[in-house]
C-alpha cells in the first residue's frame, strides 16, 4: 500500500501529522472523512501522482496522527493542515 510513497509525522502548533508523500508536480492534499485515515486513498493516490505530489494525511486524533489538545473542531484541523503544507 502505498509504494514509492514517503512516511512522514510533521509537527505543527498542537498537533503532530502524519502523511504520506509521493509523486512530483503541483501539490495536491488529500483529505480523509469520519471515521477514516489517510490509507482511504491508497488505490487512488499512485494514479494522482503521476502528476502531482500527493499528500495523504492523517486528520488530529486519526490515524498516526495525535492532537496535543482537546481541541478537534475543523478549524483546528484546517490549521493543522495549513501549517503541515508549509512544512513540506
Amino acid at each position: 500500500m502505498f509504494e514509492g510513497f514517503e512516511s512522514r509525522d510533521i509537527e505543527v502548533s498542537t498537533a503532530r501529522i502524519h502523511v504520506r508523500v509521493g509523486g512530483e508536480g503541483p501539490p495536491l492534499l488529500l483529505l480523509h472523512g469520519y471515521p477514516q485515515t489517510h490509507a482511504m486513498w491508497h488505490a487512488m493516490a499512485p494514479t494522482l501522482a503521476r502528476t502531482h505530489n500527493v499528500i495523504a494525511a492523517d486528520l488530529r486524533g486519526y490515524g498516526a496522527s495525535r492532537a496535543y489538545n482537546d481541541d478537534f473542531t475543523f478549524r483546528a484541523m484546517a490549521r493543522d493542515m495549513v501549517q503541515a503544507m508549509a512544512v513540506l
